[in-house]
Formats: structure tokens, sequence, C-alpha cells
């Protein structure tokens, strides 16, 4: 059983390498953000807000009106993903009729909020195509990104669908 879990584990950090290295050359970067909430019973106008990232992992998001934004559960710099998460394949997975791979991360410290995620990514162009967390017990972040290819040299996010979802009546 050795051998097999020391292979599942190279190939887990294979990926998340190759997942860094599509991200490498990438200081900084400035994106507008378009939310479109909808939540049953309750209406929100359309929200914007500006997202800005400097390597390793400052992230500040401004905006002129109200933005529900999640501070927890999004990891923009891949080379985090590999320095606070052992990972590991749960195999092969389809999304949005693409096979990519699917991996566990489980935190490293246990002081890490976000105990564990699950990742699928796109081999054709390393790219994270799918993100699941739990920030908060009993809650679930969902995320699911196309990409574009930016100056003929990095695959940047277009766009981000997230959805929330709760067990409880809150």
């Amino acid at each position: 059983l050795a051998p097999f879990g020391a292979a599942q584990a190279q190939t887990a950090s294979a990926i998340l390498n190759n997942v860094e290295k599509g991200f490498e050359g990438i200081e900084d970067f400035e994106v507008t953000l378009e939310a479109d909430v909808d939540i049953e019973r309750v209406r929100v106008p359309k929200m914007q807000a500006t997202m800005y990232f400097k390597k390793p992992d400052k992230v500040h998001f401004t905006s002129s009106s109200f933005v529900m934004l999640p501070r927890e559960g999004i990891v923009v710099n891949p080379s985090l993903l590999r320095e606070r998460y052992d990972a590991s394949t749960l195999g092969k997975d389809t999304v949005d009729g693409r096979i990519v791979h699917k991996l566990q991360l489980d935190a490293k410290a246990t002081r890490t909020r976000l105990r564990q995620m699950l990742l699928w990514v796109e081999p054709s162009n390393w790219t994270i195509v799918r993100m699941e967390t739990m920030p908060y017990q009993g809650r679930a972040l969902r995320l699911s990104f196309t990409y574009e290819l930016a100056g003929g040299t990095h695959w940047l996010p277009k766009t981000l669908l997230a959805s929330f979802e709760t067990t409880g009546r809150d």
C-alpha cells in the first residue's frame, strides 16, 4: 500500500506543480467583477467591484456599492496550495464535457481555517476549473471558472460563478 500511496501523492503534487507553473510571471493583476445575486425571495441589485491581487497573497476589493464577496475560500495564488495543503488525487472527473483531474487538499496546519478543499484541474492548460470549500461549518462555497489566454502567455480567469449552500435554516 505504501508505494501506491506515494505514487498517488506524486501525481497530485505534479498536477499542482503544473498549475503553479502556469501562474509564474504573474506578480499582480486587477480585475473588474460584476455580481448578479440570485437568492430566493431576496432582491439584490447588480453589483460591481474591482479586485486587486499582488503576490504572494494580498487581495483587496474596492466598490462604490455593497458587494457580497467571500474573503475565505478563494485562493488566488496556486503556489500557496502546495505550501498549505497536502494533496491527493481522487481520479478523473468530467466538467462541462471535459475530462479533468480531481484533487482533494487537506490543510497541513491545524490553524488553517479552510481545512479541506476539492479542485478540478483542466490538463490542457493546467487551470483550476472548479473549486469547492467549506469555509464555515455547514456551508459550502463552489466556484466554477472559465479562462482566456491573455497576451498569448497566461491563462487568466474570464468568468467566475460562485454558489453558496447552507444546511441550516439561515
